[in-house]
């Protein structure tokens, strides 16, 4: 569920919630964004590897509703995501629960998959309808013309 808020959040943003390039800065970035963990957020944190280090600075807890105060203007979005980041994974919001959230039942309410557009597959593209005759070609050989303004030959004795 940690990965379906963090997707929601990019969703949101159109950017990375995290991007870490090294597994420290992934961590001091959720770290920055959630709030560092501690035995009364999460019981046993510290026990994880790295934890103990000191490397992480004490962030106070959850920046996330100054963040996306745009993107979530109201509270039944900022729950959901907040229950999706929360660093605790006993805590942290279930699939059955984050379906039933408020969220989703707010104005504006998602339209049903068949007003959706839609568009040809890329597959589909260039190809004649099934029953469209083969054009005839002529008998003669058309000189090839070079394509966009030059043209490669080869020796053939090297290839």
């Amino acid at each position: 569920m940690w990965s379906v808020g963090c997707i929601f959040a990019e969703f949101l943003k159109l950017d990375p919630l995290f991007p870490g390039r090294s597994e420290i800065d992934q961590m001091q970035k959720i770290f920055k964004e959630v709030g560092t963990p501690n035995e009364q957020i999460w019981p046993g944190c510290m026990e994880l590897p790295g934890m103990k280090t000191g490397v992480f600075a004490d962030t106070p807890y959850n920046q996330l509703r100054r963040k996306f105060a745009a993107e979530l203007p109201d509270d039944d979005g900022y729950e959901l995501l907040n229950k999706l980041l929360t660093l605790n994974p006993a805590k942290r919001l279930d699939a059955e629960h984050a379906l039933v959230s408020k969220w989703f039942f707010n104005d504006p309410k998602p339209a049903h998959p068949s007003t959706f557009p839609t568009w040809p597959a890329k597959s589909e593209q260039n190809r004649r309808p099934p029953n469209e005759p083969v054009a005839p070609r002529s008998q003669q050989q058309q000189p090839q013309r070079p394509v966009g303004g030059f043209t490669l030959r080869f020796d053939a004795p090297k290839f």
